[in-house]
Order: structure tokens, then sequence, then C-alpha cells
């Protein structure tokens, strides 16, 4: 996918949304456009999975039925991941383990 080829050349990930607080910051500052997160399943009904290689837990619901996610306007859904969206990535702190968009 072009939004994981970009953000790995900036020594950074698709974002990984550990909380509801993570969520609401995305939403508050990510515009209108959908953008793609990174979480993933490889068929309808295999669970979803973290870029990072962990499974997610369920932390918010996803809508829709296809195997990428995404972040719109008003709910976290499914998209084909071929469609052009724009993408969110998230990149470690230099000075700590943490992480920021």
């Amino acid at each position: 996918m072009k939004s994981q080829d970009f953000c790995a050349s900036k020594n950074a990930t698709l974002a990984i949304i550990d909380s509801q607080h993570e969520l609401d910051f995305i939403w508050r500052f990510k515009g209108s456009p959908d953008h793609w997160i990174g979480l993933r399943r490889e068929s309808d009904g295999s669970p979803w999975v973290w870029t990072n290689g962990s499974t997610f837990n369920d932390t918010f619901p996803i809508f829709g039925v296809s195997d990428c996610v995404l972040v719109n306007s008003i709910r976290i859904s499914s998209a084909s991941c071929y469609s052009d969206k724009r993408w969110i990535c998230n990149k470690p702190d230099a000075h700590s383990k943490s992480s920021h968009f």
C-alpha cells in the first residue's frame, strides 16, 4: 500500500490506536477526508491485526466487511485496501519510547 510505503519513508508506521483518548485526538485534528490507520486483516472473519503485529483488542467498533481500516468523519470503517485515501503515520519519539501522531 502507498500509505505504508510513505510512512516507512519517514521512519514511521501507519497509526496504531491503543485507546479512546488517542482516537478522540485523531478525530479532532484529522480533518474531513477519510484516513487509513495501521489495522487490517487477511480476509473476512480473520482477526484484525495492527501493523506492529499485535492483535486488535476491540477498542472501538469497526463497520464494514473489507480488509483495511480507516477513520472517517463519524466512525471507524473498513474499505478496500486499494482505495485511494489519505493516511495517518505514527512515529516514535526520539527521546522516549512513546509514539506521536
